[in-house]
């Protein structure tokens, strides 16, 4: 673990594990707040508040365990379903927008039972997590530790720039070669992971000039994805910081003084959320940033859109970050889609989207692309009518194992997965230091992305592409170091 000497490493500073207490607490007290205030409603009873209550008390009682023996598997686990599902149920006593629960009839009823599954789903993961005692190797950095070559760290980070981003460098003619280079070997998400742990960890030794220049570069990433029409750039970049730091030192603190500054960023993020949003839905080709992109942006109201309509802002946003709508809505239609959640279903989209890129074997799509079919009533799933219409579905980790391993016998898959997942990362071991940090943070990464899951295909798909560019380009982050004691 990279250890700094400083007396008062954490003067002014909160853990995260503190923080997620009082939010869970907060959220607590508003949701029977809100019951008093606003009553009940199609999605929202008085069962619903009390599950929400013994919800929050389990994720309490999850971070008491986890102040005791730190575990980044159990604070991403209560981070997300703090911020994601338990504050759902506040916001949907509040507004009854879902566009999950419009697909077929979805009352209080369904969303309470798949409230009392999350809730023994969550301890089958703790379990899981709890009982997998193996020690952590922890890391010494000698003093002598110096980064080198900094310049081939922003190169990459460029390369990997123009083969996401053709269009803004005017490659036109070869966006269709390098897109399809990039998704089988260049994946930017993991060369900007790369890069923070980079610059954590030699923070203090990369000159001011190639400090700038690389968070400069993240800030680029945001800019763009978010012109593109991605909604989640700048969180992305925030779990990453997060995923590098557990990965480092295992537990997260926050500056009290950037806490009480994310009353600024929460309305940034609201307002980078509102414009990906009016963006999606009217430029032809989300994925080129040009004359297209700054015309429709023209037509955005900044003013009209926050002052005279807080419901059109807020509800959209409430239901994007509404994870617990998607895993309800699939527990509550199990019957409806076990079509397509069948272990012959992922075969052939693992067949013909990673091992057969460029050609298909049965035109198969992703299992988040393949949902739509059923809900729109379009037939039969086809790959190659994805893109008339595309849209991709979220299951959460909650959804898809109860649609593939069963209702009741997923808990088991559950325990299974956790103990695994922790097991890989403890296990890891070896005297590169950098290295080792980076594998850690792209296995809090998948688990990651598990909870939010577009289907355990897509998954696949995106740890290929991350295992891949972590092996093309990790010798070009260097550094030089003596010693390395490991205790």
């Amino acid at each position: 673990m990279y250890k700094k000497k400083t007396s008062n490493k954490f003067v002014g500073q909160i853990d995260l594990n503190s923080l997620l207490k009082r939010v869970v607490v907060t959220i607590l007290i508003l949701i029977w707040v809100s019951y008093f205030r606003n009553g009940e409603n199609i999605f929202f009873d008085l069962n619903t508040a009390f599950l929400g209550t013994l919800y929050a008390a389990e994720l309490y009682i999850f971070l008491v365990f986890e102040k005791k023996r730190r575990d980044p598997f159990l604070i991403i686990l209560c981070f997300q379903s703090t911020f994601y599902f338990l504050f759902r149920i506040l916001t949907l006593s509040i507004y009854t927008f879902s566009v999950a629960f419009e697909r077929f009839q979805f009352t209080s009823n369904d969303l309470n039972y798949a409230l009392v599954y999350i809730i023994f789903a969550n301890l089958a993961l703790f379990i899981g997590f709890y009982l997998n005692k193996v020690k952590e190797v922890e890391y010494r950095l000698d003093q002598k530790f110096q980064p080198k070559n900094v310049y081939k760290v922003f190169l990459i980070f460029l390369f990997g720039f123009i083969m996401s981003f053709p269009s803004v460098m005017r490659l036109f003619s070869m966006e269709r070669i390098l897109a399809m280079t990039a998704s089988l070997f260049v994946d930017l998400q993991t060369i900007m992971l790369m890069i923070i742990i980079y610059l954590m960890m030699f923070k203090d030794k990369i000159s001011i000039s190639y400090r700038i220049l690389l968070i400069v570069s993240l800030l680029l990433y945001i800019v763009m994805e978010t012109l593109v029409g991605s909604r989640g750039a700048i969180l992305t970049i925030i779990y990453f910081i997060l995923f590098s730091t557990l990965s480092i030192q295992r537990t997260f603190y926050i500056k009290k003084s950037i806490l009480i500054s994310s009353v600024i960023v929460v309305p940034v993020l609201i307002l980078i959320f509102t414009v990906s949003t009016f963006l999606r839905p009217k430029l032809e080709k989300r994925e080129n940033v040009n004359t297209e992109t700054i015309s429709v942006l023209k037509e955005f109201n900044f003013i009209e859109t926050f002052t005279n309509n807080s419901e059109y802002v807020l509800s959209p946003i409430f239901d994007r970050i509404g994870y617990l709508d998607f895993a309800a809505e699939l527990i509550a239609h199990k019957k409806i889609y076990d079509p397509i959640f069948t272990l012959k279903y992922y075969g052939k989209s693992i067949l013909d989207n990673i091992i057969t890129p460029g050609f298909d074997v049965f035109n198969t799509p992703k299992i988040t692309n393949s949902q739509r079919f059923i809900y729109n009533n379009d037939g039969i799933p086809q790959k190659s009518k994805v893109d008339e219409s595309y849209h991709s579905d979220e299951f959460t980790i909650y959804g898809e194992f109860y649609m593939v391993f069963g209702e009741w016998f997923s808990l088991i898959a559950m325990f299974l997965f956790a103990f695994l997942f922790k097991r890989i990362y403890v296990k890891l071991s070896g005297n590169n230091i950098f290295e080792i940090c980076v594998k850690r943070s792209i296995i809090l990464m998948v688990f990651y992305y598990f909870i939010q899951s577009y289907g355990i295909d897509w998954i696949a798909a995106l740890t290929l592409g991350f295992i891949v560019t972590y092996f093309l380009f990790k010798r070009f982050f260097n550094f030089r170091i003596q010693n390395p004691v490991i205790k």
